[in-house]
């Protein structure tokens, strides 16, 4: 067969006219000048106003940070520098402004305008006094206004923008409309903190505590930072008879703030009791006070060496099956887990020992005080528990099992509140694997020792000795009254 020749079959041209390159050029040129004058206007929006603007006048976010950097500067306050500066940045919002430019800018002109507060320093804690700025006349606000309604122009949903129209019409006395454009900046933005505030603070000064405290819980709920502010208003009505109901009826559905309210109540409160009157309205709620929570305000109190009070309130929330089982020694076989409180077992960890409840080694589902010591130097385990013994004779009992290296050794006290040391056991060391009792009588006397503490210490004997290992676990503890002896006699 004759092979045919490869005949080479001409390709179109693949040149294109000079109309054909420009009806693709255009589009791409214009497509390029939309992202640049767009995208990167909205994103520079908040860090650069003035650059973000020059490439998309339209811009809302920077026509926003704009207008408040103008309010700044006709108030006289600087942004550089200061308490403001210096706030941690938050997560970014649902707008897509982050917390920072709250820091820089948006706060400090909240805050000179017409709402913001600096602590009294001559008054008690918790109370505050208003700061404005100068009074600025509407032809000053005039040229904010615009800015803030080209913004609203180019986004309506703007609840940043919203929010300065409000805060303009506030300064001009318009407090029906203030209240309305507050309200819609809500409703665009749930983060529309100073919205929030401001709502709070106005259903607040008319006596509409249910309206203010649905306030309170939006901004607690969204800007954490924001604690400060809200909670020496609420400690107030903590404090109220007639308004505590309301703000418990907001504590008891369990809000993310709750805790760190009632760690900053302590600090607000000018009546040590008032945190036990909102537990015990929190006890007839499906959300009675936590173990953490009643632990903050008993340490708190024995803190304050108010120890009565906070006996009262411990036992104001023990089971009630467990009020007729109480004794000196709360959890001496260590069963439960400690609630935290001072008038149950204060257990910490410390370098080189190891302190923590763990099973019984041969009774299962028991439980005993273990410590382990590495082969290190002896420091000081932390085991404690507050007593309020009445002036008496009584005797400390217990048992050990020992399996400790070394010659220093653990004994058991029992001191006053002020340091008095009224018994201390034998010494406990060595290997001594088998259960062993421990016992030391003791007498409280009638004055200087209404509270005492129990607690587990290293031998002084041989203080010199700086090195321990080894194991030891301690059960059953207890304190009897002595009927035998004479009470109160030395």
């Amino acid at each position: 067969m004759t092979a045919q020749p490869h005949v080479r079959t001409p390709l179109a041209s693949s040149s294109l006219t000079r109309g054909e390159l420009l009806a693709l050029t255009v589009p791409g040129v214009v497509l390029l000048w939309l992202v640049v004058t767009r995208t990167l206007a909205s994103y520079v929006g908040t860090v650069d106003p003035e650059a973000a603007l020059f490439l998309q006048p339209s811009e809302p976010n920077a026509l926003v940070v704009h207008a408040e950097a103008e309010l700044l500067r006709l108030l006289g306050v600087s942004t550089s520098g200061g308490p403001a500066d210096s706030d941690p940045v938050d997560v970014v919002d649902g707008e897509g402004f982050s917390e920072n430019r709250l820091g820089s800018i948006s706060r400090l002109a909240k805050q000179a305008l017409t709402h913001g507060f600096e602590a009294n320093k001559s008054g008690s804690a918790g109370e505050e006094q208003r700061v404005r700025g100068p009074a600025l006349t509407d032809t000053q606000l005039a040229p904010i206004r615009q800015f803030a309604i080209r913004s609203l122009q180019s986004r309506p949903v703007n609840a940043d923008a919203m929010s300065l129209m409000a805060r303009l019409a506030d300064a001009r006395g318009q407090t029906g409309q203030t209240a309305q454009l507050m309200e819609t900046a809500l409703r665009l933005s749930v983060r529309e903190s100073y919205a929030a505030y401001w709502l709070f603070e106005k259903r607040l000064s008319a006596g509409d505590i249910a309206g203010a405290l649905k306030y309170a819980d939006i901004l607690l709920r969204t800007r954490a930072t924001s604690m400060g502010f809200v909670a020496p208003k609420l400690a107030k009505l903590a404090q109220s008879s007639e308004n505590r109901a309301q703000l418990t009826a907001l504590l008891a559905t369990d809000p993310p703030w709750r805790k760190t309210f009632l760690v900053r109540l302590m600090a607000l409160i000018t009546d040590a009791r008032t945190p036990l009157f909102q537990f015990l309205e929190l006890k007839k709620t499906g959300a009675p006070p936590t173990h953490a929570e009643l632990a903050i305000y008993l340490n708190f109190l024995a803190g304050k060496k108010f120890h009565d009070l906070a006996y009262y309130t411990w036992l104001q929330f023990q089971p009630t099956e467990m009020l007729g089982k109480l004794k000196p020694v709360k959890n001496g076989s260590f069963e439960q887990a400690p609630d935290g409180g001072p008038f149950d077992w204060t257990i910490t960890s410390r370098s080189g020992v190891r302190a923590s409840i763990t099973p019984h080694p041969t009774k299962p589902g028991l439980n005993v005080l273990a410590i382990q010591f590495r082969a290190n130097r002896a420091y000081e385990p932390s085991v404690r528990q507050t007593l309020l013994l009445p002036p008496g004779s009584y005797q400390l009992t217990g048992q050990f099992a020992s399996s400790l290296l070394g010659p220093r050794g653990l004994v058991w006290r029992v001191t006053c509140l002020n340091g008095t040391t009224l018994t201390t056991t034998d010494v406990m060391r060595g290997a001594a694997p088998g259960w062993n009792p421990f016992s030391a009588n003791f007498v409280v006397p009638q004055k200087d020792c209404r509270v005492q503490h129990l607690s587990v210490a290293l031998d002084d004997s041989r203080a010199t000795e700086r090195f321990i290992s080894g194991a030891i676990r301690f059960d059953d503890l207890s304190i009897e009254r002595n009927r035998s002896a004479a009470l109160g006699q030395p």
